[in-house]
C-alpha cells in the first residue's frame, strides 16, 4: 500500500513529529504553535487556524478525537495513518481564511465577484437613468425658463443622486479589484 501525501503547516508537522507531543488540546498546539512560529498571529487567530487543522486532520483520520462533541475539554492523539503519511510542508500560513486551500479561495470568491459585477451594473442602470434626468432638467431650463427655480431644486437633487450612485459603483469596483488582486497574488 503507498503511503498518503497530506500538506500541513511545516511548524504544526515539526510539533506533531515528536514522539512526546501525543494527547494534546487545541490550546496546547496552539500554545506550541506560537512558541516555535514565526507567524504574526495573535491567540485567537492561531487557535481557529490550529483548531481547523487539527479538524482537517481528525477527518483524514491522522488524528483520533477523545471527548464529547463540542467540548473544549477534547484530546488528540496521532493515529497509525499518521506515521504513515508522507506531509507535504508548507512554509507558512498563507493569507488565506484558516483552513482553505487556493482553489477553494478562488472558488469561494467567484460568488462574491459575480454579485458585485451585477450591482455594479444595476447602479450603472441607475446613473445612467439620473443623467438622463439632469439632462432632461438642463432642457427643461431653456424651454420654461420662467419654472427655473423649481426645475433648478429638481436638477440639484438629481445631481446629487448621481454622485452618490458613482460613489457607490467606485466602492464596489475598488472591492473587485482587491478581491482580484488578493486572488491573483495567491
Amino acid at each position: 500500500m503507498t503511503n498518503k501525501t497530506i500538506s500541513i503547516n511545516v511548524t504544526i508537522l515539526n510539533i506533531l513529529k515528536k514522539e512526546s507531543f501525543n494527547h494534546f488540546t487545541v490550546l496546547q498546539l496552539r500554545d506550541a504553535f506560537l512558541k516555535n512560529s514565526n507567524e504574526t498571529l495573535d491567540s485567537n487567530q492561531a487557535r481557529k487556524f490550529i483548531y481547523k487543522q487539527i479538524l482537517r486532520l481528525v477527518k483524514i483520520e491522522m488524528l483520533n478525537k477523545k471527548g464529547t462533541k463540542g467540548s473544549h475539554d477534547a484530546t488528540y492523539s496521532k493515529s497509525d495513518l499518521f506515521y504513515k503519511t508522507d506531509f507535504l510542508e508548507k512554509s507558512k500560513v498563507e493569507d488565506l481564511p484558516y483552513g482553505y486551500t487556493k482553489n477553494e479561495q478562488t472558488s469561494n470568491l467567484e460568488p462574491i465577484q459575480k454579485r458585485l459585477e451585477k450591482s455594479i451594473q444595476e447602479y450603472q442602470v441607475d446613473m445612467m437613468s439620473a443623467i438622463g434626468e439632469s439632462e432632461e432638467y438642463m432642457r427643461l431650463f431653456e424651454e420654461f425658463p420662467d419654472m427655473k427655480k423649481q426645475l433648478e431644486e429638481q436638477y440639484l437633487i438629481a445631481r446629487e443622486k448621481s454622485s452618490k450612485i458613482l460613489g457607490k459603483i467606485t466602492a464596489l469596483n475598488n472591492i473587485k479589484n482587491t478581491l482580484i488582486k488578493g486572488n491573483n497574488a495567491a
